[in-house]
Protein backbone atom coordinates (compact mmCIF):
# COMPACT_ATOMS: atom_id res chain seq x y z
CA UNK A 1 0.00 0.00 0.00
CA UNK A 2 2.94 2.33 0.94
CA UNK A 3 5.14 1.46 -2.49
CA UNK A 4 7.71 0.85 -0.58
CA UNK A 5 11.06 -1.51 -1.71
CA UNK A 6 13.87 -3.14 0.24
CA UNK A 7 16.02 -0.87 2.03
CA UNK A 8 12.85 2.05 2.50
CA UNK A 9 11.71 2.38 5.71
CA UNK A 10 8.27 1.89 6.82
CA UNK A 11 6.72 3.24 9.63
CA UNK A 12 4.37 1.23 11.93
CA UNK A 13 2.35 1.51 14.87
CA UNK A 14 2.48 -1.25 17.23
CA UNK A 15 1.14 -1.77 21.14
CA UNK A 16 4.21 -0.35 22.14
CA UNK A 17 4.02 2.95 19.97
CA UNK A 18 5.37 3.59 16.70
CA UNK A 19 8.47 1.85 14.91
CA UNK A 20 10.88 2.18 12.28
CA UNK A 21 11.15 -0.94 10.02
CA UNK A 22 13.74 -1.39 7.04
CA UNK A 23 12.28 -3.64 4.16
CA UNK A 24 14.56 -6.20 3.90
CA UNK A 25 12.06 -8.31 1.33
CA UNK A 26 8.71 -8.11 -0.81
CA UNK A 27 6.96 -11.47 -1.07
CA UNK A 28 4.22 -12.35 -3.19
CA UNK A 29 0.73 -13.10 -1.13
CA UNK A 30 -2.33 -13.18 -2.51
CA UNK A 31 -4.46 -13.39 1.09
CA UNK A 32 -5.92 -10.10 1.43
CA UNK A 33 -5.53 -8.41 -1.34
CA UNK A 34 -1.65 -8.56 -1.15
CA UNK A 35 -1.32 -6.57 1.68
CA UNK A 36 -0.24 -8.33 4.60
CA UNK A 37 3.25 -7.97 6.05
CA UNK A 38 5.76 -9.88 8.02
CA UNK A 39 7.78 -8.78 10.56
CA UNK A 40 10.51 -10.08 13.33
CA UNK A 41 10.68 -8.34 16.73
CA UNK A 42 13.82 -9.12 18.63
CA UNK A 43 11.83 -8.53 22.26
CA UNK A 44 13.46 -11.18 23.88
CA UNK A 45 10.72 -14.06 24.22
CA UNK A 46 11.44 -16.92 23.44
CA UNK A 47 10.60 -18.30 20.11
CA UNK A 48 6.81 -20.50 20.48
CA UNK A 49 7.93 -22.94 17.21
CA UNK A 50 10.16 -23.31 14.48
CA UNK A 51 9.13 -24.07 10.73
CA UNK A 52 10.66 -25.83 8.26
CA UNK A 53 9.11 -26.48 4.70
CA UNK A 54 10.58 -29.12 2.99
CA UNK A 55 10.81 -29.20 -0.15
CA UNK A 56 12.33 -32.01 -2.61
CA UNK A 57 11.72 -33.39 -6.18
CA UNK A 58 9.87 -36.18 -5.04
CA UNK A 59 6.90 -35.97 -2.97
CA UNK A 60 7.56 -39.62 -0.86
CA UNK A 61 11.25 -37.62 0.04
CA UNK A 62 9.36 -34.65 0.91
CA UNK A 63 7.39 -36.19 3.27
CA UNK A 64 10.18 -38.75 4.62
CA UNK A 65 12.40 -35.63 5.36
CA UNK A 66 9.93 -33.75 7.08
CA UNK A 67 9.61 -36.90 9.37
CA UNK A 68 12.53 -37.33 10.11
CA UNK A 69 12.91 -33.58 10.98
CA UNK A 70 10.43 -33.87 13.39
CA UNK A 71 12.06 -37.20 15.16
CA UNK A 72 15.36 -35.48 15.30
CA UNK A 73 14.17 -31.95 16.27
CA UNK A 74 11.34 -31.83 18.89
CA UNK A 75 10.88 -28.19 19.17
CA UNK A 76 10.81 -27.77 14.97
CA UNK A 77 7.27 -28.53 13.08
CA UNK A 78 8.68 -29.61 9.60
CA UNK A 79 6.25 -30.71 6.89
CA UNK A 80 6.67 -31.11 3.27
CA UNK A 81 5.51 -28.01 0.68
CA UNK A 82 3.11 -31.04 -1.41
CA UNK A 83 1.57 -31.23 2.00
CA UNK A 84 1.28 -27.71 3.12
CA UNK A 85 0.18 -26.58 -0.33
CA UNK A 86 -2.52 -29.21 -0.47
CA UNK A 87 -3.79 -27.98 3.16
CA UNK A 88 -3.37 -24.21 1.84
CA UNK A 89 -4.75 -24.53 -1.47
CA UNK A 90 -6.72 -27.80 -1.20
CA UNK A 91 -10.52 -26.51 -1.20
CA UNK A 92 -9.16 -23.60 -3.53
CA UNK A 93 -7.39 -26.13 -6.17
CA UNK A 94 -10.14 -28.36 -6.15
CA UNK A 95 -12.24 -25.75 -7.25
CA UNK A 96 -9.77 -24.13 -9.92
CA UNK A 97 -9.53 -27.52 -11.48
CA UNK A 98 -13.16 -27.85 -12.02
CA UNK A 99 -13.58 -24.79 -13.66
CA UNK A 100 -10.38 -25.32 -15.94
CA UNK A 101 -11.80 -28.48 -16.72
CA UNK A 102 -15.35 -27.19 -17.56
CA UNK A 103 -13.65 -24.23 -19.62
CA UNK A 104 -12.01 -27.21 -21.71
CA UNK A 105 -15.12 -28.72 -22.17
CA UNK A 106 -16.84 -25.96 -23.32
CA UNK A 107 -14.12 -24.68 -25.62
CA UNK A 108 -13.89 -27.92 -27.00
CA UNK A 109 -17.63 -27.97 -27.80
CA UNK A 110 -17.62 -24.24 -29.18
CA UNK A 111 -14.82 -25.30 -31.51
CA UNK A 112 -16.60 -28.32 -32.85
CA UNK A 113 -20.03 -26.73 -33.34
CA UNK A 114 -17.97 -23.52 -34.91
CA UNK A 115 -15.96 -25.79 -37.36
CA UNK A 116 -19.42 -27.90 -38.74
CA UNK A 117 -20.88 -24.52 -39.53
CA UNK A 118 -18.04 -23.18 -41.16
CA UNK A 119 -17.27 -26.48 -42.90
CA UNK A 120 -20.96 -26.73 -44.27
CA UNK A 121 -20.36 -22.76 -45.58
CA UNK A 122 -17.19 -23.70 -47.29
CA UNK A 123 -18.89 -27.01 -49.02
CA UNK A 124 -22.07 -24.76 -50.37
CA UNK A 125 -20.02 -22.13 -51.56
CA UNK A 126 -17.49 -24.73 -53.37
CA UNK A 127 -20.40 -26.82 -54.89
CA UNK A 128 -19.95 -25.50 -58.55
CA UNK A 129 -15.95 -26.22 -58.37
CA UNK A 130 -16.76 -29.76 -56.85
CA UNK A 131 -19.30 -30.10 -59.57
CA UNK A 132 -15.94 -29.46 -61.69
CA UNK A 133 -14.07 -31.89 -59.81
CA UNK A 134 -16.22 -34.73 -60.01
CA UNK A 135 -16.98 -34.08 -63.71
CA UNK A 136 -13.18 -34.42 -64.31
CA UNK A 137 -12.77 -37.78 -62.68
CA UNK A 138 -12.21 -36.66 -58.75
CA UNK A 139 -14.04 -38.97 -56.32
CA UNK A 140 -16.38 -37.91 -53.43
CA UNK A 141 -13.57 -39.53 -51.22
CA UNK A 142 -10.73 -37.91 -52.61
CA UNK A 143 -12.94 -34.47 -52.38
CA UNK A 144 -13.59 -35.06 -48.80
CA UNK A 145 -9.60 -35.93 -47.88
CA UNK A 146 -8.64 -32.77 -49.29
CA UNK A 147 -10.88 -30.75 -46.92
CA UNK A 148 -9.52 -32.65 -44.16
CA UNK A 149 -6.33 -31.70 -44.72
CA UNK A 150 -6.90 -28.23 -45.43
CA UNK A 151 -8.68 -28.28 -41.96
CA UNK A 152 -6.24 -30.19 -39.96
CA UNK A 153 -3.28 -27.74 -41.75
CA UNK A 154 -5.24 -24.52 -40.20
CA UNK A 155 -5.63 -26.60 -36.69
CA UNK A 156 -2.01 -27.16 -36.70
CA UNK A 157 -1.32 -24.02 -37.75
CA UNK A 158 -3.55 -22.17 -34.91
CA UNK A 159 -2.57 -24.70 -31.96
CA UNK A 160 1.29 -24.26 -32.90
CA UNK A 161 0.40 -20.37 -32.33
CA UNK A 162 -1.38 -20.64 -29.08
CA UNK A 163 1.17 -23.07 -27.48
CA UNK A 164 4.11 -20.56 -28.72
CA UNK A 165 1.62 -17.45 -27.60
CA UNK A 166 1.48 -19.08 -24.01
CA UNK A 167 4.90 -19.99 -23.40
CA UNK A 168 6.31 -16.60 -23.91
CA UNK A 169 3.11 -14.59 -23.18
CA UNK A 170 1.02 -16.15 -20.60
CA UNK A 171 3.06 -15.55 -17.11
CA UNK A 172 3.26 -12.09 -18.06
CA UNK A 173 -0.52 -11.87 -18.85
CA UNK A 174 -1.77 -14.04 -16.16
CA UNK A 175 0.73 -11.53 -14.28
CA UNK A 176 -1.07 -8.41 -15.71
CA UNK A 177 -4.32 -10.15 -13.97
CA UNK A 178 -2.66 -11.43 -11.00
CA UNK A 179 -0.79 -7.84 -9.53
CA UNK A 180 -4.06 -6.73 -8.22
CA UNK A 181 -4.27 -9.61 -5.84
CA UNK A 182 -0.49 -9.06 -4.90
CA UNK A 183 1.37 -12.12 -7.03
CA UNK A 184 2.71 -9.71 -10.16
CA UNK A 185 5.35 -12.21 -11.00
CA UNK A 186 3.74 -15.90 -10.85
CA UNK A 187 5.98 -18.86 -12.22
CA UNK A 188 3.41 -21.09 -14.23
CA UNK A 189 4.67 -24.85 -14.00
CA UNK A 190 2.65 -26.35 -16.47
CA UNK A 191 1.92 -30.55 -17.00
CA UNK A 192 4.09 -31.08 -20.71
CA UNK A 193 2.11 -33.96 -21.37
CA UNK A 194 -1.29 -31.95 -20.51
CA UNK A 195 -0.37 -28.64 -22.38
CA UNK A 196 1.71 -29.98 -24.88
CA UNK A 197 -0.02 -33.37 -26.15
CA UNK A 198 -3.68 -33.88 -24.45
CA UNK A 199 -4.95 -30.80 -24.70
CA UNK A 200 -3.77 -30.13 -28.35
CA UNK A 201 -4.73 -33.56 -29.37
CA UNK A 202 -7.87 -33.19 -28.16
CA UNK A 203 -8.79 -29.48 -29.92
CA UNK A 204 -7.56 -31.12 -33.18
CA UNK A 205 -9.19 -34.38 -32.99
CA UNK A 206 -12.21 -32.35 -32.26
CA UNK A 207 -11.62 -30.36 -35.28
CA UNK A 208 -11.61 -33.31 -37.44
CA UNK A 209 -14.46 -35.04 -36.02
CA UNK A 210 -16.26 -32.09 -37.19
CA UNK A 211 -14.92 -31.68 -40.58
CA UNK A 212 -16.09 -35.34 -41.18
CA UNK A 213 -19.22 -34.76 -39.72
CA UNK A 214 -20.13 -32.05 -41.93
CA UNK A 215 -18.70 -33.65 -45.21
CA UNK A 216 -21.20 -36.67 -44.71
CA UNK A 217 -23.62 -34.18 -46.66
CA UNK A 218 -21.18 -35.15 -49.99
CA UNK A 219 -22.36 -38.58 -50.05
CA UNK A 220 -26.14 -36.89 -50.73
CA UNK A 221 -25.34 -33.44 -51.91
CA UNK A 222 -26.22 -33.12 -55.92
CA UNK A 223 -23.17 -31.13 -57.53
CA UNK A 224 -23.53 -29.24 -60.40
CA UNK A 225 -20.31 -27.84 -62.59
CA UNK A 226 -23.22 -24.63 -63.31
CA UNK A 227 -22.14 -21.64 -62.26
CA UNK A 228 -24.68 -18.87 -62.07
CA UNK A 229 -24.34 -15.33 -63.40
CA UNK A 230 -26.12 -12.27 -63.47
CA UNK A 231 -26.45 -9.71 -65.77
Amino acid sequence: ATGAKEGSTVTVQTADGDKDLTVTGVYQDITNNGKTAKATFDDGAPALWQVIYADTHSTGQASAFARDLNERYPGVQAIGMNQYASQFFGATGSQVHRITMMACAIALGLSFLITVLFTVLIVSRERPQLGVLLALGCTRGAIARQYLIRFGVLALTGIALGLLGSFTLGASAIGAVMSSRGAPDPQLLPNPWLVGLLLPGALLATVIGAVALALRRLRTMSLSTSLSTSE
